[in-house]
């Protein structure tokens, strides 16, 4: 192997390392209330649980869309379970007691394998390790961990070596870089690596076409999509019906085919959806439909700019 690719490989290894221990972290945190609650009636709303009073919660919807249709607040009454992680369910009063820390939560029974026969000579060979399902840990890595303390002059663990990788485990890998909102960056990161004809190993690839499979990304994609088309109509609108653009935020486009792509980069530089006098612009300029697709664009930066970002990118060196 040429010598001059070992370093780009060892930095491509080390960031895929990193990242999956930063977001299994955010993962292990937030897991708890990133929720599905399944209404009465079949219909279900992906949240993160913000607060439980009285009888009635409150969250953060997924999506625009939904936050459009349910606000922020549902009466427990009208909520028939609610998803966790790990498709655990609970009852609504259940969560609430455990969210309030009045219980703890119940962890699935495993059933134990089937016992060999009194009367079979040969003994039953032990079942297989379990590689993945309710349960798993990150510690199942067996990780170092005293060599990942410590913010300065950190040192990367490296990824411990086996024959081979299940298929299920990159999958889970996949779908947890998606929830955490890196696979946008992760995918551009390669994407940027092939074009220098940078070449992956076989686990990378693996593991990338994993995240292109996962349904958790597919999930992402086609909500993200539609608040991207849902902004970008309404910029178009205001855009072709008033000033009022240039007035809120002394915007001016310098290509209009990739007027609504600047704009988002330009909010996204000014941190607008942070800040509260920024983000009242945004508000006194959209309709609220729109400033929540415009939120759902900013809050996943990294995946929209996989998605339609990178036209900018494209434009600039085809110049």
């Amino acid at each position: 192997m040429n010598s001059t690719l070992r370093p780009a490989f060892r930095r491509i290894a080390r960031f895929l390392f990193v990242a999956l221990l930063l977001c299994a972290a955010q993962i292990l945190l937030a897991q708890e209330k990133r929720v599905t609650l399944v209404l009465k009636g079949g219909a279900e709303l992906a949240c993160t649980v913000t607060d439980i009073w009285q009888d009635e919660i409150y969250f953060e919807p997924a999506s625009a869309r939904d936050a459009y249709k349910y606000g922020e607040a549902l009466a427990l009454e009208k909520i028939e379970s609610v998803r966790l992680s790990r498709n655990r369910l609970m009852k609504p009063q259940e969560y609430a007691a455990y969210w309030r820390g009045e219980t703890a939560p119940q962890e699935e029974e495993q059933t134990p394998p089937p016992k060999a026969a009194a009367t079979q000579p040969v003994a039953t060979p032990p079942p297989p390790a379990r590689e993945s399902g309710p349960g798993l840990r990150v510690q199942a890595l067996n990780l170092d961990t005293t060599r990942v303390k410590g913010g300065i002059g950190l040192r990367y663990p490296e990824m411990p070596r086996t024959e081979s990788t299940p298929a299920m485990a990159y999958s889970e890998v996949a779908d947890l870089l998606a929830e955490s909102g890196m696979a946008g960056k992760l995918l551009y990161e390669v994407s940027a690596g092939e074009l220098r004809r940078r070449q992956l190993t076989n686990s990378q690839k693996q593991l990338v076409d994993a995240l292109l499979q996962s349904r958790v990304w597919s999930s992402r994609k086609r909500e993200l999509r539609m608040a991207h088309v849902k902004a970008a109509e309404e910029f178009e609108r205001l855009a072709t019906t008033s000033n009022s653009l240039f007035e809120a935020f002394r915007f001016r486009p310098t290509d209009s085919q990739y007027a609504f792509l600047e704009f988002v980069q330009f909010l996204h530089a000014e941190n607008a959806h942070k800040f509260l006098d920024q983000w009242q612009k945004v508000e006194s300029v959209f309709s609220s439909e729109g400033a929540w697709a415009l939120r759902d664009v900013l809050n996943n930066y990294d995946d929209w700019f996989y998605l339609y970002g990178q036209e900018l990118e494209k434009r600039g060196n085809s110049r």
